[in-house]
Protein backbone atom coordinates (compact mmCIF):
# COMPACT_ATOMS: atom_id res chain seq x y z
CA UNK A 1 0.00 0.00 0.00
CA UNK A 2 1.02 3.57 -0.77
CA UNK A 3 1.93 5.76 1.91
CA UNK A 4 1.44 9.45 2.41
CA UNK A 5 3.51 10.75 4.70
CA UNK A 6 2.07 14.43 5.88
CA UNK A 7 3.77 16.89 7.75
CA UNK A 8 2.97 19.26 9.93
CA UNK A 9 4.20 20.98 13.49
CA UNK A 10 2.45 18.42 15.73
CA UNK A 11 -0.81 16.14 17.09
CA UNK A 12 -2.32 19.54 18.67
CA UNK A 13 -2.21 21.75 15.70
CA UNK A 14 -5.03 23.27 14.82
CA UNK A 15 -6.36 26.26 12.22
CA UNK A 16 -5.74 25.75 8.68
CA UNK A 17 -2.83 23.22 9.00
CA UNK A 18 -5.41 20.80 10.63
CA UNK A 19 -7.74 21.49 7.92
CA UNK A 20 -5.88 20.43 5.19
CA UNK A 21 -4.35 17.50 6.61
CA UNK A 22 -7.88 16.22 7.52
CA UNK A 23 -8.77 17.00 4.07
CA UNK A 24 -5.48 14.46 2.79
CA UNK A 25 -6.82 12.10 5.24
CA UNK A 26 -10.14 11.80 4.14
CA UNK A 27 -8.92 11.98 0.64
CA UNK A 28 -6.04 8.86 1.17
CA UNK A 29 -8.79 6.63 2.83
CA UNK A 30 -10.76 6.55 -0.43
CA UNK A 31 -7.90 6.20 -2.91
CA UNK A 32 -6.37 3.23 -0.44
CA UNK A 33 -3.51 5.10 0.65
CA UNK A 34 -2.38 5.18 4.15
CA UNK A 35 -1.82 8.61 5.70
CA UNK A 36 0.97 8.53 7.86
CA UNK A 37 0.97 12.01 9.77
CA UNK A 38 5.37 13.21 10.73
CA UNK A 39 5.20 16.05 13.53
CA UNK A 40 8.06 18.13 13.21
CA UNK A 41 8.10 20.25 16.45
CA UNK A 42 9.03 16.34 18.35
CA UNK A 43 10.41 14.60 15.38
CA UNK A 44 14.06 12.76 16.11
CA UNK A 45 16.27 14.37 13.52
CA UNK A 46 18.82 11.85 14.04
CA UNK A 47 16.62 8.65 12.68
CA UNK A 48 17.48 7.72 9.33
CA UNK A 49 15.43 8.66 6.59
CA UNK A 50 12.30 6.19 6.95
CA UNK A 51 10.41 6.83 3.54
CA UNK A 52 9.88 4.19 1.44
CA UNK A 53 10.81 4.27 -2.42
CA UNK A 54 7.60 5.34 -4.03
CA UNK A 55 5.88 6.89 -1.12
CA UNK A 56 4.07 10.29 -1.07
CA UNK A 57 5.24 13.11 1.04
CA UNK A 58 3.74 16.40 1.14
CA UNK A 59 4.28 19.43 3.71
CA UNK A 60 1.14 21.03 5.14
CA UNK A 61 2.88 23.85 7.10
CA UNK A 62 5.69 26.32 6.49
CA UNK A 63 7.67 26.81 9.56
CA UNK A 64 11.06 26.54 9.57
CA UNK A 65 11.37 23.33 11.33
CA UNK A 66 8.66 21.57 9.15
CA UNK A 67 10.70 22.78 6.06
CA UNK A 68 14.54 21.16 6.95
CA UNK A 69 12.29 18.23 7.90
CA UNK A 70 10.88 17.71 4.16
CA UNK A 71 13.96 18.48 2.93
CA UNK A 72 15.76 15.87 5.01
CA UNK A 73 13.42 13.22 4.25
CA UNK A 74 13.46 14.12 0.39
CA UNK A 75 15.10 11.86 -2.35
CA UNK A 76 14.94 11.37 -6.06
CA UNK A 77 12.43 8.05 -5.18
CA UNK A 78 9.61 10.34 -3.42
CA UNK A 79 6.57 11.49 -5.01
CA UNK A 80 6.18 15.47 -4.34
CA UNK A 81 4.70 18.16 -6.09
CA UNK A 82 7.82 19.68 -7.10
CA UNK A 83 8.74 18.27 -11.00
CA UNK A 84 12.20 17.49 -9.58
CA UNK A 85 13.23 16.68 -6.11
CA UNK A 86 16.27 18.72 -6.39
CA UNK A 87 14.65 21.56 -6.72
CA UNK A 88 12.76 20.81 -3.47
CA UNK A 89 15.73 20.55 -1.56
CA UNK A 90 17.09 23.87 -3.01
CA UNK A 91 14.07 26.32 -2.10
CA UNK A 92 13.86 28.31 1.17
CA UNK A 93 14.93 31.84 0.40
CA UNK A 94 12.59 34.72 -0.18
CA UNK A 95 13.72 36.12 -2.98
CA UNK A 96 13.93 33.08 -5.18
CA UNK A 97 10.66 33.03 -6.31
CA UNK A 98 9.96 36.79 -6.95
CA UNK A 99 13.57 36.25 -8.55
CA UNK A 100 11.86 33.26 -10.87
CA UNK A 101 8.78 35.45 -11.81
CA UNK A 102 11.02 38.27 -13.21
CA UNK A 103 13.05 36.22 -15.22
CA UNK A 104 9.83 34.60 -16.85
CA UNK A 105 8.39 38.03 -17.58
CA UNK A 106 5.24 37.60 -15.21
CA UNK A 107 3.58 40.84 -14.29
CA UNK A 108 4.42 40.72 -10.56
CA UNK A 109 3.95 43.37 -7.71
CA UNK A 110 7.14 45.75 -7.97
CA UNK A 111 9.13 44.41 -4.83
CA UNK A 112 12.36 45.53 -2.70
CA UNK A 113 13.71 43.11 -0.45
CA UNK A 114 15.02 46.13 2.04
CA UNK A 115 13.91 47.92 4.45
CA UNK A 116 16.94 50.41 5.05
CA UNK A 117 17.90 52.84 7.73
CA UNK A 118 19.17 55.63 5.45
CA UNK A 119 16.74 57.87 4.50
CA UNK A 120 17.95 58.99 1.54
CA UNK A 121 18.61 55.30 0.16
CA UNK A 122 14.63 55.02 1.05
CA UNK A 123 13.54 57.83 -0.49
CA UNK A 124 14.62 56.14 -3.79
CA UNK A 125 13.24 53.06 -2.94
CA UNK A 126 10.12 54.66 -2.50
CA UNK A 127 10.26 55.91 -6.34
CA UNK A 128 11.31 53.02 -7.42
CA UNK A 129 7.98 51.49 -6.32
CA UNK A 130 5.89 54.09 -7.79
CA UNK A 131 6.20 57.00 -4.78
CA UNK A 132 3.24 56.60 -2.14
CA UNK A 133 1.15 54.58 -1.07
CA UNK A 134 3.71 52.15 -0.75
CA UNK A 135 3.33 48.30 1.25
CA UNK A 136 5.47 46.81 3.81
CA UNK A 137 4.87 43.25 4.21
CA UNK A 138 6.17 40.32 6.41
CA UNK A 139 7.39 37.09 4.21
CA UNK A 140 5.69 34.31 5.62
CA UNK A 141 2.41 36.24 6.70
CA UNK A 142 -0.81 34.76 5.44
CA UNK A 143 -4.61 36.00 5.20
CA UNK A 144 -2.92 39.91 4.93
CA UNK A 145 -1.30 39.61 8.44
CA UNK A 146 1.66 41.92 8.17
CA UNK A 147 0.53 44.05 5.27
CA UNK A 148 0.73 47.40 5.69
CA UNK A 149 -0.28 50.16 3.64
CA UNK A 150 2.12 53.35 4.54
CA UNK A 151 1.43 56.88 3.09
CA UNK A 152 4.06 58.94 3.60
CA UNK A 153 7.15 59.31 3.91
CA UNK A 154 6.87 60.62 7.79
CA UNK A 155 5.31 57.47 8.31
CA UNK A 156 7.72 55.46 6.48
CA UNK A 157 10.67 56.50 8.47
CA UNK A 158 9.03 55.61 11.52
CA UNK A 159 7.86 52.47 10.80
CA UNK A 160 10.98 51.47 9.37
CA UNK A 161 13.23 52.51 12.15
CA UNK A 162 10.99 50.35 14.79
CA UNK A 163 11.02 47.41 12.39
CA UNK A 164 14.83 47.94 12.26
CA UNK A 165 14.99 47.15 15.79
CA UNK A 166 13.73 43.95 15.64
CA UNK A 167 15.66 41.14 14.96
CA UNK A 168 13.61 39.57 12.43
CA UNK A 169 14.20 42.96 10.22
CA UNK A 170 15.28 41.03 7.41
CA UNK A 171 11.94 39.68 6.92
CA UNK A 172 9.98 42.33 5.83
CA UNK A 173 9.95 43.93 1.87
CA UNK A 174 8.63 47.23 0.55
CA UNK A 175 5.98 46.38 -2.20
CA UNK A 176 4.46 49.07 -4.71
CA UNK A 177 0.56 49.39 -4.14
CA UNK A 178 -2.09 48.23 -6.06
CA UNK A 179 -5.17 49.83 -6.05
CA UNK A 180 -7.20 46.66 -6.45
CA UNK A 181 -11.02 46.25 -5.86
CA UNK A 182 -10.82 42.18 -5.62
CA UNK A 183 -8.21 39.42 -5.39
CA UNK A 184 -8.17 35.98 -6.82
CA UNK A 185 -6.64 32.36 -5.37
CA UNK A 186 -5.92 30.48 -8.46
CA UNK A 187 -5.26 26.83 -7.69
CA UNK A 188 -2.71 25.06 -9.90
CA UNK A 189 -2.30 21.14 -10.46
CA UNK A 190 -0.93 19.81 -13.21
CA UNK A 191 -0.60 22.79 -15.44
CA UNK A 192 -4.11 23.75 -15.44
CA UNK A 193 -6.01 25.88 -12.96
CA UNK A 194 -8.30 23.53 -11.48
CA UNK A 195 -10.17 25.97 -9.08
CA UNK A 196 -10.21 29.47 -8.43
CA UNK A 197 -11.57 32.23 -6.20
CA UNK A 198 -12.53 35.74 -5.85
CA UNK A 199 -12.08 38.12 -2.44
CA UNK A 200 -13.76 41.34 -2.71
CA UNK A 201 -12.47 44.25 -0.91
CA UNK A 202 -13.75 45.35 2.11
CA UNK A 203 -15.00 48.91 2.55
CA UNK A 204 -12.87 49.54 5.49
CA UNK A 205 -9.64 47.18 4.46
CA UNK A 206 -7.65 47.76 1.39
CA UNK A 207 -6.47 44.09 2.29
CA UNK A 208 -9.16 41.51 0.15
CA UNK A 209 -8.16 38.58 2.70
CA UNK A 210 -7.43 40.06 5.90
CA UNK A 211 -9.33 38.41 8.92
CA UNK A 212 -11.99 36.09 9.40
CA UNK A 213 -14.98 38.03 7.77
CA UNK A 214 -14.43 37.59 4.50
CA UNK A 215 -16.58 37.55 1.02
CA UNK A 216 -15.88 34.56 -0.90
CA UNK A 217 -17.02 33.71 -3.84
CA UNK A 218 -16.35 30.98 -7.09
CA UNK A 219 -14.90 33.04 -9.93
CA UNK A 220 -13.13 32.07 -13.18
CA UNK A 221 -10.73 34.44 -14.50
CA UNK A 222 -9.74 35.46 -17.76
CA UNK A 223 -7.48 33.05 -19.88
CA UNK A 224 -4.74 35.71 -19.46
CA UNK A 225 -5.26 35.57 -15.80
CA UNK A 226 -5.15 31.64 -16.11
CA UNK A 227 -1.82 31.67 -18.21
CA UNK A 228 0.15 33.63 -15.98
CA UNK A 229 -0.66 31.67 -12.68
CA UNK A 230 0.41 28.38 -14.45
CA UNK A 231 4.10 29.96 -15.91
CA UNK A 232 4.29 30.82 -12.18
CA UNK A 233 3.54 27.92 -10.35
CA UNK A 234 6.28 26.22 -13.41
CA UNK A 235 8.37 28.67 -12.75
CA UNK A 236 8.95 27.54 -9.12
CA UNK A 237 9.41 23.96 -10.60
CA UNK A 238 6.34 22.93 -8.87
CA UNK A 239 3.38 21.04 -10.17
CA UNK A 240 0.95 21.99 -7.71
CA UNK A 241 0.38 25.69 -6.37
CA UNK A 242 -2.09 28.54 -5.55
CA UNK A 243 -1.54 32.25 -6.62
CA UNK A 244 -2.42 35.14 -5.58
CA UNK A 245 -3.41 38.03 -7.55
CA UNK A 246 -4.58 41.11 -7.08
CA UNK A 247 -6.68 42.53 -9.85
CA UNK A 248 -6.55 46.57 -10.57
CA UNK A 249 -9.99 48.95 -11.34
CA UNK A 250 -8.78 47.77 -15.04
CA UNK A 251 -8.97 44.57 -14.84
CA UNK A 252 -5.06 43.66 -15.14
CA UNK A 253 -3.98 40.83 -13.06
CA UNK A 254 -0.85 41.35 -10.88
CA UNK A 255 0.79 38.48 -8.71
CA UNK A 256 1.57 38.82 -5.33
CA UNK A 257 2.74 35.80 -4.66
CA UNK A 258 3.19 31.51 -4.95
CA UNK A 259 2.53 29.57 -2.23
CA UNK A 260 3.90 26.28 -2.11
CA UNK A 261 1.90 24.45 0.07
CA UNK A 262 -0.85 26.28 -0.33
CA UNK A 263 -4.16 26.22 1.96
CA UNK A 264 -6.37 24.85 -0.64
CA UNK A 265 -9.23 23.44 1.63
CA UNK A 266 -11.16 27.22 1.63
CA UNK A 267 -11.41 27.24 -2.51
CA UNK A 268 -12.67 23.39 -1.87
CA UNK A 269 -15.32 24.22 0.39
CA UNK A 270 -16.67 27.46 -1.01
CA UNK A 271 -16.41 25.80 -5.18
CA UNK A 272 -17.18 21.71 -4.02
CA UNK A 273 -13.92 20.78 -6.34
CA UNK A 274 -12.15 18.33 -4.62
CA UNK A 275 -8.72 19.57 -4.66
CA UNK A 276 -7.63 16.95 -2.23
CA UNK A 277 -8.68 14.63 -4.35
CA UNK A 278 -6.92 15.59 -7.82
CA UNK A 279 -3.84 16.36 -5.93
CA UNK A 280 -3.40 12.87 -4.26
CA UNK A 281 -4.42 11.21 -7.56
CA UNK A 282 -1.94 12.95 -9.47
CA UNK A 283 0.99 12.59 -7.04
CA UNK A 284 -0.16 8.66 -6.68
CA UNK A 285 0.44 7.99 -10.21
CA UNK A 286 3.91 9.66 -9.73
CA UNK A 287 4.67 7.82 -7.04
CA UNK A 288 3.56 4.37 -8.97
CA UNK A 289 6.56 5.63 -11.23
CA UNK A 290 9.39 5.69 -8.46
CA UNK A 291 7.91 2.57 -6.44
Amino acid sequence: MTKLYCITRDKLSTGTDAVTAGLLKTTCKKQGIKFVPIYSQNYDFSKPNILEPGSILYKVTTDTKSTILFKLLLNKNISTVFKDYKIGLMRGSPITGPLLLQENGLPMIKSIFDIPSDKKLLSQYVNKLDSFPIIIKAIGGSHGVGVMRVDSMESLVSIVDYLNSLSDSKNYILRSYIDHESSARLIVLDNKVIDSISYKRGKQDFRSNAGTDLVVSKKQFSQTIQNNAIKAVNSYGSDFGGVDILIDKKGKGHIAEVNIPCFFPRSQIETGVDIAGELVSFLLKKAEKLA
